[in-house]
């Protein structure tokens, strides 16, 4: 490399044609073969909406589009086909990436045979690294988004196209943006701002209008559909405009959250991380590449300054898409210090210049294959998780036509998800408490069973259900209940605690009814515990669930004064969860006194 007479024969233009082929080929065949057939409670939102039931406002629109494409498809399940959409994602993200990471070593060095399979190296190195190929194997992950953003900000520095040409293209990416995640389109334009800033000549009247009317174009479309859905009596409408946007109940435990930084240090190592920021360095200290490269580190600003530093593990980060991009530029930037470092190695005439820099382009695409090999490892702990077994158990807990009555927006998507994607236990009705109040819903459910009848006006007049509503409806039904803990104190003699849900009896009942009902579930809670036993990373959004049931179902036999059946589950809880403050302070209170508790205090507990 030290001269053009030693280089390998190789013309740089057909080399870098196949790199540019292969960086959007090679990460989209990993997102098919990764692509999650199983579903979790961490993508059940998307999943249900790619089926129509569930528009988040103005998220996951064209992830959903897709999905409902791909749905037609006739190839493995349809879990499966939904989370084909992803790899699209990864394909365009890291064909974005590649032209980045191209464009910066060529401006260095100018057009060589090494520049392709460096830049390719750089678009391998963060898109097959686990963070992006776990998005783009999940059916309604970021990586859409990400590769949405990436593409429109390289598609704004191409100078190639004509000036409308390119405003019309770049206003409508940023509308499909907007539609697919909001905080990646925040970061999208902030970049794109950012890009304005070092062009010196405004823009053209003419191309304004056509920006303008690629965003309108898109933000327009899917107009119709939610007006449509507005008026509609239907029940995919009611569960589209009342969905729920918390629990009130809390998560039992929190997941921390790492910044774009840290994340590529865990996946790529401190050499690799080390390598990109002396890239970003080099780069913006270039005047020539500091309009190319610093759009893109808005991406990283962004992800550090509004990340959530700890997340509910049934909740998937809204900011990801963020930190793809973020993944990306790193990837980007790794390789343009790659290649000024053996750019420098070949003028220098020292001893082993030449060996040294060969390994270091065996290095990237070393750490190619490394993130690889990881990424197959974290989809295979996915498929392992523990979400499937607690769906299995908890329906099959249920008698035939049962209705479930449920606050918790997990179990609610996690449900939905299993009817609409497997056909699981289609006679059980769930119904969400919050959506009782829609037209449109609820009247899908009085056409299904008219024993709601009294529940619904009891919602609507005092918001609260009555001992006599739901007695009527579990004469018609069996009935499972989520007892707000304001509710009437008369409704808890009703309750019989179940390892997954709480019965709602007709009549009061007893103590011995209880216990002889817990000791009947038990094995089913033991088998998805060994379930999470045997998940390698302890599955803990499942985990989460599973504690703040138990948690429930404690907390309300020891307001009703069965401390024996309390210390049994308290013993369950600890297993799951033995930081949880729940489990300390009910032991403190059932060493004291006898009889019922007061453990209204302990709901805000986690």
């Amino acid at each position: 490399m030290a001269s053009a007479s030693r280089s390998p024969k190789i013309e740089p233009a057909r080399l870098e044609s196949a790199c540019r082929v292969l960086a959007f080929l090679v990460p989209w065949v990993l997102g098919v073969w990764h692509a999650l057939g199983v579903a979790n409670f961490a993508v059940d939102p998307a999943l249900i909406r790619g089926f129509g039931l569930l528009p988040l406002g103005f998220e996951g629109l064209v992830s959903a589009a897709l999905s409902s494409l791909l749905g037609l498809l006739p190839v493995g399940g349809v879990t499966l086909r939904a989370a084909l959409g992803g790899s699209l994602g990864l394909g365009v993200g890291s064909l974005a990436i590649y032209l980045l990471s191209h464009r910066l070593i060529t401006e260095r060095r100018g057009s060589d045979w090494l520049a392709g399979p460096l830049a390719l190296m750089g678009a391998l190195a963060a898109t097959a690294a686990p963070s992006w190929t776990l998005e783009g194997s999940a059916g309604g992950g970021h990586a859409l988004a990400a590769g949405l953003a990436l593409a429109t900000l390289g598609f704004a520095n191409d100078r190639r196209s004509g000036e409308l040409r390119r405003a019309l293209c770049v206003g409508a990416l940023l509308g499909a943006t907007l539609l697919e995640s909001r905080w990646t389109a925040l970061g999208l334009v902030l970049a794109l701002a950012c890009q304005r800033l070092f062009t010196s000549a405004l823009p053209s009247r003419r191309a304004v209008i056509a920006f303008a009317a690629g965003v309108s174009a898109l933000l327009l479309l899917p107009l119709a559909a939610w007006l449509a859905l507005f008026f509609s009596t239907s029940p995919a409408s009611g569960l589209a405009l009342g969905i729920m946007r918390s629990s009130w109940w809390p998560a039992s435990a929190t997941v921390e959250q790492s910044a774009a930084l840290g994340t590529w240090l865990s996946e790529a190592g401190l050499l690799a991380l080390a390598l990109s920021l002396a890239g970003l360095g080099l780069g913006l200290a270039r005047a020539a590449l500091r309009p190319v490269l610093a759009p893109y580190t808005l991406f990283l600003a962004l992800d550090l300054g509004l990340r959530a530093a700890h997340l509910e593990p049934t909740t998937h980060d809204p900011m990801w898409g963020v930190r793809l991009c973020s993944l990306g530029v790193l990837g980007a930037s790794g390789a343009f210090a790659l290649s000024t470092l053996t750019a420098w190695l070949g003028r220098e005439k020292i001893m082993f210049a030449r060996p040294a820099s060969i390994l270091l382009v065996v290095y990237g695409f070393t750490l190619v294959l490394v993130s690889a090999e990881d990424s197959a490892r974290a989809t295979e702990v996915r498929e392992l998780g523990a979400a499937e077994s607690w769906t299995d158990e908890a329906l099959s807990s249920l008698p035939p036509n049962s209705v479930l009555l449920v606050r918790s927006q997990a179990i609610v998507f996690r449900l939905l998800a299993a009817q609409t994607t497997r056909g699981s236990r289609p006679d059980v009705l769930v119904v969400p408490f919050e959506l009782l109040e829609h037209g449109g819903a609820r009247a899908a459910w009085l056409a299904e069973e008219p024993g709601l009848l009294p529940l619904v006006r009891e919602m609507l007049l005092k918001g609260q259900p009555s001992e006599y509503a739901l007695s009527g409806l579990a004469d018609a039904r069996p009935t499972y209940i989520e007892l707000d803990p304001n509710s009437d104190l008369r409704l808890t003699s009703h309750l019989l605690p179940q390892p997954f849900f709480t019965a709602f009896a007709a009549e009061p009942l007893a103590r011995s009814d209880r216990r002889e009902e817990l000791t009947a579930g038990r094995s089913a809670l033991l088998r998805v515990k060994t379930a999470l036993k045997h998940s390698p990373d302890g599955d803990p959004a499942t985990r989460s669930v599973l504690s703040v049931a138990l948690a429930q179902r404690a907390l309300l036999l020891a307001s009703l004064g069965d401390r024996e059946a309390t210390s049994l589950l308290v013993d369950e809880l600890s297993e799951l969860d033995p930081h949880s403050s729940i489990v300390s302070a009910l032991r403190r209170r059932l060493g004291k006194g006898k009889g019922r508790m007061d453990v209204h205090d302990l709901y805000a507990l986690r």
